[in-house]
């Protein structure tokens, strides 16, 4: 850290490694793996503070736990912190509440995953999934299923349609002898 923060760190916490607030941070990140002390050190290095961190801020990035406003601005819930922050957020007063009383609610919902993650409780897992569905592509229908729906309209509506006669049909007219009589 004093790598990072130079005299702004060693004015604050002093230089000795094993006295003082060395011990103090020593306790407080205590439980924590080499990969949460990493991401911890990342998010210094990323920040924009000039200040280094308190021991419960520095403990809250190696936890991961972003800013409130990151919470905020994260509507699709993507990361995990965010999800568990809906988990003690009443949605339906929320939604319902003006921007400044929503905004308390999200605070204290934020405050208390906070305090829940600082305490050891786990981020909700990621969704598995999607759901998945078939899109349905529309096929044109043939010649005998339209004739069909329009007989089905017809035959609903009441309406006498005056088909023609199937081509056989029409071939045995042309042939009868009689029908020529009549029809001349």
């Amino acid at each position: 850290m004093a790598e990072i923060y130079g005299f702004k760190w060693s004015s604050a916490y002093g230089e000795n490694p094993n006295v003082g607030a060395a011990v103090t941070w020593a306790k407080g990140l205590a439980g924590l793996s080499g990969r949460q002390l990493a991401d911890g050190l990342a998010a210094c290095i990323a920040s924009a503070e000039p200040w280094p961190p308190t021991l419960p801020q520095f403990r809250m990035m190696c936890l991961g736990i972003p800013p409130f406003d990151a919470v905020r601005a994260d509507t699709g819930k993507q990361d995990g912190f965010t999800r568990l922050v809906w988990q003690y957020l009443d949605g339906h007063r929320y939604r319902l509440a003006s921007a400044d009383k929503a905004d308390k609610l999200l605070l204290a919902a934020y405050n208390r995953a906070k305090e829940a993650v600082m305490r050891g409780a786990e981020l909700p897992p990621a969704p598995e999934a999607h759901i998945a569905y078939e899109v349905a592509r529309a096929a044109p229908a043939t010649r005998e299923q339209v004739a069909r729906h329009m007989d089905d309209i017809a035959r609903e509506l009441g309406i006498g349609m005056v088909a023609d006669p199937p081509p056989a049909a029409q071939e045995e007219t042309t042939h009868d002898p009689e029908a020529v009589c009549h029809a001349a």
